[in-house]
């Protein structure tokens, strides 16, 4: 099984609009995860006897009710990534009347449908720029996985979900800008930013290894 949500790889060799089509849902859904996850902040709390307003980082269950936060946030990301992914692979049967036979191919075994490859005139560009590709890899995972997680995952994830859901409430002046505010928001996008890389970095190494094993 090589799932086409997980495929990174083969996204060199497809037209940039299926590219693009496909991805919509998975990454809408993806970010609308959200919108659950603020709702159950309050309930999550409660049920451990946090108050309403109070500093997390100053309450018993601090620690374990930012662990939970995180897991949940992740959970619900990666939810809702995968049902983007069986929408579109729902599409394709019911709305486009593709043989379940065919959808089972393009979205579980990634055996995708020529007419979604680039033209065979760029046969050539498509091969080098996959190559580059993995050539990029390579280069990049020489420099570690923890390197990887700091620059992709918290300065590149974790920080500007920082800037947007921390600092734009204060900005807007709908919380108040305190030190026992901003710490918890650090370490929570801080840990959710490592864990984004290191779920990235595995599912890159997975496809790198993958590729390397066919054409060994």
């Amino acid at each position: 099984m090589n799932l086409l949500g997980t495929n990174f790889i083969i996204g060199e060799h497809l037209q940039p609009k299926i590219v693009r089509w496909l991805s919509v849902l998975p990454l809408v859904l993806m970010f609308s995860a959200f919108i659950p996850l603020f709702l159950l902040v309050g309930p999550l709390g409660r049920a451990m006897g946090i108050p309403g307003g109070a500093p997390v980082k100053e309450q018993p269950n601090g620690l374990l009710w930012l662990i939970a936060f995180i897991f949940i946030m992740v959970a619900l990301m990666l939810m809702g990534y995968a049902l983007g992914w069986l929408l579109n692979a729902l599409i394709a049967r019911y709305i486009f009347r593709w043989p379940s036979a065919k959808v089972c191919e393009t979205f579980m075994y990634s055996n995708v449908p020529q007419e979604w490859r680039l033209d065979p005139r760029a046969t050539s560009k498509t091969l080098s720029a996959s190559a580059k590709l993995r050539n990029n890899w390579a280069i990049t995972r020489t420099k570690g996985r923890w390197n990887f997680i700091l620059v992709r995952g918290i300065l590149g994830w974790g920080l500007p979900m920082f800037l947007g859901m921390s600092c734009l409430p204060v900005l807007t002046r709908h919380i108040q800008p305190t030190l026992a505010y901003f710490v918890p928001q650090i370490i929570l996008w801080s840990l959710a930013g490592g864990l984004f890389g290191l779920i990235i970095w595995l599912f890159s190494e997975r496809q790198f290894r993958k590729q390397h094993d066919t054409e060994a």
